[in-house]
């Protein structure tokens, strides 16, 4: 007899490890699946926040999406904000310093935490949220007998079993068994430094608590004295995307409450190019770029070219801009001549309260990505995974308007500085110190090397130094998404699932199941988050990894009750596949027809 209490393993308790719970439960209790349990593994003491919404971190980091842009994970559209309103008192409290900083909006009424759908709130904030929602869900579950346990490791290693489960093994060595399972490990950090970790003037992970004390510790050995905040003189931030600003941001609080103090801030990069502030959006379409223009390229010369992409990606900019020229040297390598007059034009545009074309050419652009990049020659698919799919990022995922204004005031107080043409950081010869190296051209303008050699500098570039006191390395998602986190390299190493070529993993796009070894779908495995890049480009913010956990949790379902129906023919169990006809919903019972309507409501409420 087939067995009929299916087992689920979700491997990440953060913010898609919870959108899968959510999904998962929502399908179960619409099905007729019973006898289930559900395994969540997380190391960590939370469920819901993850690595970027943990609510240790500091209130300044914000979310870069309005209130209500957030998803339906608990209690509709409006769930963030309902829960908000419900615990106005209690979260005044917990924010009261944000508050008091103009970090979280404030209702002039009653002095409380406003309710606001626009406000940008601290990602701690979200992560509080996110653990209510585990919890609420966990509390759905059980009332319909559908068992959900936490089991606080980390998994080290997974692969198959001969009867089709798969096995899963744990930190202390534990094996599991389970019928589904779902990768959602989140971010991925790389390593540090090897030539920086024995200094202790180095922070290689901002997100982590015990590495942003250290910056405010005196050192006792140096002579520091420890009733005065600790300074730290010249402080060198490695990034300039949204990881860069955390750090900045950080820095500046804690500079102003006394915590800590410095000289100066140097944002450093290889382009110098601060995210963007996230403006109002309108529908664009596409001129250039169409999927007719597209598929008729391909079909004429049977791929797409970046040479030939470069020029119609710019076309489509300008037009959107009324035939305005960019302030480019290029689309690949946005070099701003003037940093500050930059964010300064990017705060202007949000205040204006006008549609940004740029964001909409791009959003635009988002619909037919994922097929330029299928056909795209093989020899430009690493420079385009490599370069400008990080500058699509840089435009795709802006900063609130508060974090934008933070850092113009910081820069024109003198106390920040951006610099670009970043080519290497070294130790200094001053003991404890680093070099940090950048070229620049006859100009004055940094020149944007992209890994070149000495050898193949353009004409007329000249290097130059800077000396800074303590470092933070602050580019957040490792480069390629390389897999450092376990059970990675032991699914890479066991030849389990494809390793991509340019770091992370194969996905089917449209299934979302990780590509195995042997080229075919992992079938009772699911991904999601952003611990995925290889050759499928998806949006990994909060809003879609909520409606695509429903998916995935519905996706599971299905599948195995269509195992089930295989095993047993007599059962009639009908699946989201199914073509429907008039003839065919006639046989239906009454429980079939309340669940299938089901299904499609809460699809199509998910994906509105």
């Amino acid at each position: 007899m087939p067995r009929t209490s299916p087992r689920f393993a979700i491997v990440g308790g953060g913010l898609s490890g919870v959108a899968c719970l959510n999904g998962l439960v929502n399908a179960l209790i619409a099905s007729d699946v019973e006898g289930v349990s559900i395994a969540i593994f997380e190391p960590s003491d939370l469920v819901g926040p993850g690595v970027p919404y943990r609510p240790a971190q500091p209130y300044c980091w914000l979310l870069n999406h309005e209130a209500d842009h957030l998803g339906t994970l608990n209690g509709g559209d409006d769930g963030f904000l309902n829960w908000i309103a419900a615990n106005r008192e209690s979260l005044s409290q917990n924010y009261s310093q944000a508050m008091q900083r103009g970090w979280v909006p404030t209702d002039p009424s009653d002095s409380l935490i406003a309710v606001d759908p626009k406000a940008y709130y601290p990602r701690s904030l979200f992560g509080r949220f996110l653990n209510h929602c585990f919890y609420d869900i966990k509390k759905q579950a059980e009332a319909k007998s559908i068992h959900v346990e936490v089991i606080t490791q980390a998994v080290h290693a997974m692969d198959d079993q001969d009867d089709g489960q798969i096995r899963i093994c744990d930190g202390e060595g534990n094996n599991y068994l389970f019928d589904q399972a779902v990768l959602a490990s989140g971010h991925t950090y790389g390593p540090p430094n090897p030539q920086f970790t024995a200094q202790n003037t180095y922070i290689n992970n901002i997100y982590v608590e015990k590495q942003r004390n250290s910056a405010t510790t005196n050192l006792s050995d140096t002579g520091e004295d420890p009733d005065k905040p600790r300074h730290l003189g010249r402080v060198a931030v490695k990034g300039t995307g949204l990881s860069a600003n955390d750090a900045t941001l950080w820095l500046l609080e804690q500079q102003e409450l006394g915590n800590l103090t410095f000289d100066q801030i140097v944002m450093v990069s290889r382009r110098g190019q601060l995210r963007k502030t996230r403006v109002k959006t309108a529908e664009y379409r596409l001129q250039y770029l169409t999927q007719d223009i597209l598929e008729t390229r391909v079909r004429a010369h049977g791929s797409i070219a970046i040479s030939w992409l470069l020029p119609l990606l710019r076309n489509e900019m300008e037009a959107a801009y009324g035939g305005k020229s960019l302030n480019w040297q290029d689309i690949w390598n946005p070099r701003t001549s003037d940093i500050q007059s930059h964010l300064a034009e990017s705060i202007r545009e949000v205040t204006s309260e006008r549609v940004s074309p740029w964001r909409s050419v791009l959003l635009a652009f988002a619909d037919v990505r994922q097929y330029v990049f299928e056909h795209l020659v093989d020899t430009d698919k690493r420079r385009y995974f490599e370069e400008l799919y990080t500058l699509y990022h840089s435009y795709q995922a802006p900063m609130p308007i508060i974090s934008a204004q933070r850092l113009w005031e910081a820069m024109d107080s003198g106390l920040l500085k951006v610099e670009a043409g970043l080519i290497d950081i070294v130790p200094s010869s001053t003991a404890g110190k680093y070099c940090l190296t950048f070229l620049a051209g006859e100009d004055g303008r940094p020149v944007l090397t992209h890994g070149c050699k000495d050898s193949k500098l353009p004409s007329g570039a000249r290097k130059h130094d800077l000396e800074a006191d303590y470092l933070i390395e602050a580019i957040g998602q490792a480069r390629g998404a390389q897999h450092f986190n376990k059970p990675y390299p032991h699914l890479f190493d066991a030849q389990i699932l494809q390793a991509h070529q340019w770091g992370g993993i194969h996905v089917n796009p449209e299934t979302r199941q990780p590509i195995k070894a042997n080229g075919q779908r992992w079938e009772n495995v699911w991904q999601l988050g952003i611990n995925n890049q290889g050759d499928v480009l998806t949006s990994t913010n909060a809003p879609n990894n909520i409606a695509d956990g429903l998916l995935i949790g519905l996706s599971m379902v299905n599948q195995w009750e269509e195992k089930q129906k295989l095993q047993r023919p007599s059962a009639n169990i009908m699946s989201a596949t199914t073509t429907w006809t008039p003839s065919s919903l006639k046989e239906m019972n009454v429980q079939q027809v309340i669940r299938t309507v089901i299904h499609i409501f809460n699809l199509k409420a998910w994906l509105a």
